[in-house]
């Protein structure tokens, strides 16, 4: 069975994609699948959130995009398996600008390992560059992890244009759901902000009825290099990534 390839993307920053991909990926594992984090992102926190030295790494994604085969950079981190980013990335729009097929070269470095993996899982930069689009372009299945604050439906719309075009490249690919976080039901603006994206004609009925709430533990896991299980098994973010898994694998 070949790997579902999904996607996670927001080209704005801090709206908890990483702290996504790293915890919904930990949890999937412990449900018993096989799983491969992918770091597109520069700043490489997800790399050093599953507890990598993004300084140390020999090889990484940036090089799988040059060619080198992905079989050599791939570490195994605990409950995942990861392959690292490194601040080489932030220079992939200039250095892939010329080649042919650029917006393929993720897809084409991931083909030799789709068997290999239940899930593999891709933390898109903050941005809609070269590297989000390869994200897309080589996803089954792409999610858009998004905030419920007042500008959060503007930011959604811009990155499902840049998903619509890069169907031209992946015609199977389809939007699977927008994950919710840093949710606080009490709060008016989040309870409507979360309605007005379900009554969007490309969301309805994509949102995940799990929201990750607002939780200090989420934001401070990462700098031990733990997943929310390990570092705070019983805290609210801990039961939402959970919940989260478990509603995402039905949807399968």
């Amino acid at each position: 069975m070949k790997s579902k390839v999904c996607a996670f993307a927001n080209q704005k920053g801090g709206v908890g994609k990483t702290t996504t991909v790293n915890n919904l990926g930990v949890a999937i594992a412990k449900a018993g699948y096989k799983v491969l984090c992918v770091d597109l992102d520069a700043q490489a926190n997800l790399t050093d959130g599953l507890g990598v030295d993004p300084y140390g790494v020999g090889q990484s994604v940036f090089d799988l995009l040059k060619g080198q085969p992905v079989e050599r950079m791939i570490l195994d981190v605990g409950d995942v398996h990861l392959l690292p980013a490194s601040q080489l990335l932030a220079t992939a729009d200039l250095e892939f600008s010329g080649r042919i097929a650029r917006e393929q070269l993720l897809r084409k470095g991931l083909k030799s390992i789709l068997s290999s993996y239940d899930y593999i899982m891709l933390d898109c930069p903050p941005n809609l560059g070269l590297l989000t689009v390869n994200a897309f372009v080589a996803a089954t299945h792409v999610y858009f992890v998004s905030e419920a604050e007042y500008y959060a439906l503007s930011g959604l719309g811009l990155i499902w244009t840049t998903f619509e075009a890069c169907k031209e490249l992946n015609s199977t690919v389809e939007l699977a759901g927008v994950i919710v976080t840093q949710y606080d039901r009490r709060k008016v603006l989040h309870r409507d902000v979360v309605r007005s994206i379900g009554e969007q004609g490309q969301f309805v009925n994509k949102v995940f009825e799990t929201k990750i709430r607002c939780n200090v533990d989420l934001a401070s896991a990462p700098s031990h290099g733990l997943s929310i299980f390990e570092y705070a098994p019983k805290a609210n973010g801990a039961f939402d990534y959970a919940q989260l898994a478990r509603e995402f694998l039905r949807k399968f």
